[in-house]
């Protein structure tokens, strides 16, 4: 069935800003609406898979989506041809391939994609319809079958043998748990190395000075961090280890005899840009850079391409379009200069074994550049536009060239060597700079010749102490799971998601810390899954999987080896089988820095495991009742976390709590949200600091139990007040809060005044008078100071925040009046009319989908809410007249004592309002609403008084 361009045509994407973004871009005769996500899934409540029907899925209608499905039908019924817009990659094909089974057209039918939503790229994908790919299809069909079968078949599993119907399993999700849990595994075994370096000050004789290190010793290379194992602290004995004897004879050679140079070599080195964004490289730089978690990352992507800004984010590829690569020069040329250009087009090749998500990287959208200031977005959307946005330019520019200089010291049997580093030519940098977390600083050293002799200014030995492998954040796991080839991409924030959701793992200090529920679940897979969480077997499926998007691999047979096995590797039907008749103790956790020996009161033995309220010390110890002693550990609390210390105190305090004191009327205990002291009813949280709670001095103690207090007063009286809560210690001052970062007992009152006006706002003039009825002051924020009116921030521009403190009346008043005329700017040109002057909005709220209008709300009818992205502009507005006509009074009693007394209709018909207070009328009289007079009315309100 050929395609007319004429005919009126239904276009189905998924959501309803991609359909509001491609509508303008479309004929007049194309009509676009949203199927909101999958319209059919495996069912909730069963399996959904006849296993003996060759792994047949049944689907089902997704709950909450039936009307949805029948507006999609009558839309299709008024159709001639049907247009499947999902996006392009694995998900969206089966998408459009759900739609197809469930509509069923009968009218010319088409796969429409394009991977950037501009009207040159939505114009040309309407003249190149294709065919579903069926094996794109089939993969994720297969995908999503061998996921419900793991979760289904394992999670009763890990609710049976760890007393915890909330844990679950997941193909990807329990390898990612797995590589956390090894890393803290290698953290906890991991033996800490001793070792010195020496570093001397040198002087020119021109008195420039530059730092050496001790690089050999009696000609043998001293050993740096790199000589020490990074997973077990050993060290490899191929150089020279330098003790505190040695470091103390260096420094004797050294004070005794003249430094020398050596030799001065220059070298001159170039770098080159990183290819363009896949997902994954977007996701870890965002977490670097931005410090946004990969969940965000991604709905701040969405939201960027599904308004035209950036193309499919969704991608393994770091290919680049002619068209995009041309533009990139273009814009490099016409801002930096041909100079930042690089000499020829450089082309990228992809890294992933089955790149093929999309056919090209993440990139600004479109045939224009959009540089970021003229953009038009705001907060996150424009720091991750502006990250794409330089790394594309980057790829097209010309390469930083660096100079680095090394110089070699000698005395005696010591060689030192200081090396300096510039920027001779930034080229890419000057845009992009480097994703390096260690990035090299640029420092110089002074001019100096071979032969030259220095003057020692002075020496120091200094001790260092290897550090055990760090633990994975976002960037890193995202990292390593895409190395392993786990996974797809687009699942990662899912992944980190639900190990933190599931409490398998904390994030502290943006490192991710696996708990012990965490450690029993792994342990559990470990022992009776070990297969399925192996990482090369994991790989080997995600392998498999491309090759059936390829169309080269057997589907069926795909999920008969998952379920079933092959050869040595055992299916998951067996592997459940045997999981069910183990009989280890999958609670009971052991840790190899924990001796399972508390020191209180002679030895008390413990044992760490988990149940359905989290972890808990098992004792030796009996109650009256004959039962073991039992203590929950707070959630706070991780493996990695935790010493014997720890443990003592915890039992102590259980055992003794009368006698757990600090000092002679201070009782330390543990609670969910970690330590705090208790005197009679008043507790104080412990310090959040690398201090023990048990090395506070009394005076400390006595410190924080007085708090909060003043420290210290502004000019105009308003005080500076120190609090210690949940999060650490902060600052109140005229009703913001600063966080302090230190001991509160070192702050003084000059720092905390500094903290308080660090972007030159002062006291002066921070309380204005009231601006159309609400509040209006200036506040300190994490990044400055802003101006509060009512409930509303608003943003300061870098001048208005430089002069806070000499802000008049009339100018915050012009500031607030900027803000309303640029919101309602914004808000008209996204509405959905205009009624009375104001614009229509269409939002989703905690009880679904409603119009806001000004500052007033409009309920929508269930049948309303479910069409509500197709609502038009003059059905919107009869919406709310009918509510605002609905909302008059039905009948009015002028006002009693005081207060207006009107009968109105309700949600539940006719009420009584007097005042704010709501009066319930009898059925009776809202069936006969004229034998409600004044005086009934008045007596009923007396009743209710």
């Amino acid at each position: 069935m050929e395609f007319d361009p004429a005919k009126k045509t239904l276009v189905i994407v998924e959501s309803p800003t991609k359909a509001n973004t491609i509508k303008k871009y479309l004929p007049k005769n194309y009509s676009v609406v949203a199927s909101k996500g999958h319209i059919r899934d495996l069912p909730s409540d069963t399996l959904g898979v006849d296993i003996e029907d060759n792994f047949k899925p049944h689907y089902v209608i997704t709950e909450g989506k039936e009307s949805r499905v029948n507006d999609l039908q009558k839309k299709l019924e008024g159709s001639e041809q049907l247009l499947l817009a999902t996006d392009e990659d694995r998900e969206g094909e089966s998408i459009s391939w759900h739609l197809m089974e469930l509509l069923k057209p009968e009218v010319p039918t088409k796969r429409m994609v394009f991977h950037e939503i501009t009207k040159k790229a939505v114009t040309e994908a309407l003249s190149k319809g294709r065919e579903l790919d069926l094996a794109l299809v089939k993969a994720q069909e297969d995908r999503r079958i061998v996921d419900r079968l793991y979760g289904y078949e394992v999670s009763p599993v890990l609710w049976k043998r760890l007393s915890n119907k909330k844990l679950s399993a997941g193909r990807v999700q329990s390898v990612g748990l797995r590589f956390i849990v090894d890393r803290e595994n290698e953290r906890l075994t991991y033996v800490p190395s001793v070792y010195y370096d020496v570093k001397v000050l040198l002087e020119t004789k021109d008195s420039k000075r530059f730092e050496a290190t001790l690089d050999e010793y009696k000609e043998k290379r001293v050993a740096t961090s790199k000589d020490f194992d990074s997973t077990t602290g050993q060290f490899n004995g191929k150089t020279l280890l330098l003790d505190k004897k040695l470091a103390d004879e260096v420094e004797k050679i050294c004070n005794e005899n003249p430094f020398f140079i050596e030799s001065v070599t220059h070298k001159t080195s170039k770098s080159s840009p990183l290819p363009p964004f896949t997902t994954s490289t977007l996701q870890q730089v965002a977490n670097r850079r931005l410090r946004l978690s990969s969940k965000e990352t991604m709905r701040v992507a969405q939201s960027l391409f599904e308004n035209g800004f950036i193309t499919y984010m969704r991608t393994d590829s770091v290919n680049l379009s002619s068209e995009c690569i041309s533009l990139a020069r273009e814009q490099i040329k016409s801002d930096y200069g041909t100079e930042y250009l690089s000499s020829r087009e450089r082309h990228f090749e992809n890294k992933s074994k089955n790149a093929q998500e999309a056919h090209e990287a993440i990139r600004p959208a479109g045939d224009v550049f959009r540089r970021p200031d003229e953009s038009g977005l705001k907060g996150k959307e424009l720091a991750l536009y502006t990250l794409i946005y330089q790394r594309t330019l980057a790829t097209q520019m010309s390469e930083a060239i660096k100079s680095t200089t090394t110089v070699k010291v000698k005395c005696q049997d010591a060689r030192f060597t200081s090396s300096g580093t510039s920027v001779v030519f930034p080229g890419y940098l000057k845009v992009y700079g480097t994703d390096q977390d260690d990035e090299e600083k640029e420092t110089s050293l002074p001019s100096v010749s071979a032969g030259d002799e220095e003057k020692l200014i002075s020496i120091n030995g200094k001790e260092h102490v290897t550090q055990p492998p760090a633990r994975y954040n976002e960037a890193s796991l995202i990292k390593k799971l895409e190395e392993k080839g786990i996974g797809r991409p687009s699942t990662y924030a899912t992944i980190i998601s639900t190990l933190l959701d599931r409490g398998y793992a904390i994030e502290k200090d943006r490192s991710l810390i696996p708990s012990f529920t965490g450690f029993a679940v792994n342990g559990l897979m470990n022992e009776s899954f070990k297969d399925l969480v192996d990482y090369s077997y994991t790989s080997e499926m995600e392998d498999q999987l491309d090759k059936i998007a390829n169309g080269e691999g057997d589907a069926l047979r795909y999920l008969q080896d998952f379920y079933y096995g092959k050869g040595s590797v055992k299916g998951l039907n067996s592997l459940v089988q045997g999981a069910r008749s183990d009989h280890f103790d999958a609670k009971l956790l052991t840790f190899p820095h924990l001796s399972g020996v508390a020191n209180v009161e002679g030895e008390v033995k413990y044992q760490i495991k988990v149940g359905p309220f989290g972890a808990y010390l098992l004792l030796d110890k009996k109650k009256d009742d004959g039962k073991a002693v039992m203590i929950n550990l707070p959630d706070t609390l991780c493996p990695g976390t935790l010493n014997d210390d720890d443990i003592a105190l915890l039992i102590k305090n259980t055992l003794h709590p009368e006698e757990t004191t600090v000092d002679n009327k201070t009782q330390l205990k543990s609670g969910k949200h970690g330590q705090y002291w208790q005197r009679g009813d008043k507790t104080c949280n412990v310090p959040k600091s690398k201090k023990s709670a048990d090395s506070y001095t009394e005076e400390e103690i006595d410190f924080y139990f007085s708090l909060p207090k003043a420290i210290a007063s502004d000019e105009e009286g308003n005080e500076i007040v120190i609090n210690n809560g949940p999060y650490g210690g902060y600052i109140t001052y005229k009703g913001a809060n600063y966080k302090v970062f230190g001991p509160l007992t070192e702050l003084t009152a000059e720092k905390a005044l500094s903290l308080v006006s660090r972007d030159g706002a002062s006291s002066k003039g921070v309380e204005y008078s009231p601006f159309e009825g609400k509040a209006v002051s200036i506040k300190k924020g994490r990044f400055g100071s802003y101006l509060k009116w009512g409930s509303e921030n608003i943003a300061l521009t870098k001048d208005e925040k430089a002069r806070s403190a000499e802000l008049t009346q009339e100018e915050v008043e012009d500031i607030i009046k900027r803000h309303e005329q640029n919101t309602q700017k914004e808000t008209i040109e996204s509405s959905r009319g205009v009624y009375d002057g104001k614009p229509i909005e269409v939002l989703s709220g905690r009880y679904g989908v409603y119009i806001k209008c000004g500052d007033k709300n409009y309920r929508l009818s269930k049948a309303d809410q479910e069409r509500s992205d197709s609502l038009t502009s003059e059905e919107l507005v009869n919406i709310i007249k009918a509510q605002e006509e609905k909302s008059l009074p039905l009948m009015d009693f002028g006002t009693f004592e005081g207060k207006p007394l009107r009968v109105l209709n309700g949600r539940f018909g006719a009420y009584l309002k007097w005042g704010d207070v709501n009066i319930a009328l009898s059925t009776k009289i809202k069936n006969d609403l004229a034998s409600l007079t004044e005086d009934v009315a008045k007596e009923l309100v007396r009743a209710k008084m």
